[in-house]
């Protein structure tokens, strides 16, 4: 059974809009039996009981600076025991040196979610 971690933030800024949409994934991978966990930065939305009540596990990210790279530090922080094969994206200031961390440091294949095509990106799927 694959272990899929997601990497999305919601707030009232951003809206829930990247949240959404990867709780719809991961239920449908949960339906063709993978297990999923979502890992999300602070956030004046509780994004915690939304998950919750789909049924999603989640983590909150230990706190980060903003940078690129210190937010990867603190994802695979919290990753790392999860072991996941696969780690889904779906945020607009993760870029290619994120999925590159991620992908070294955690051994596992990185998918990319965006809709703005204004960064580099380094996906495997």
């Amino acid at each position: 059974m694959p272990m899929i971690l997601f990497r999305v933030d919601a707030n009232s800024m951003l809206g829930l809009g990247h949240l959404r949409r990867c709780m719809s994934l991961a239920l449908a991978l949960k339906r063709q039996g993978a297990e999923t966990h979502f890992v999300y930065g602070p956030s004046d939305l509780d994004c915690g009981r939304l998950l919750e009540a789909a049924n999603l596990p989640s983590s909150p990210l230990p706190a980060a600076t903003g940078d690129c790279l210190d937010d990867a530090d603190c994802f695979v922080q919290a990753a790392a025991p999860l072991k996941p094969d696969w780690v889904v994206v779906d945020h607009y200031q993760i870029e290619a040196s994120w999925h590159e961390t991620i992908r070294q440091r955690l051994s596992c294949r990185v998918a990319v979610i965006d809709d703005l095509a204004d960064r580099p990106l380094a996906p495997d799927a």
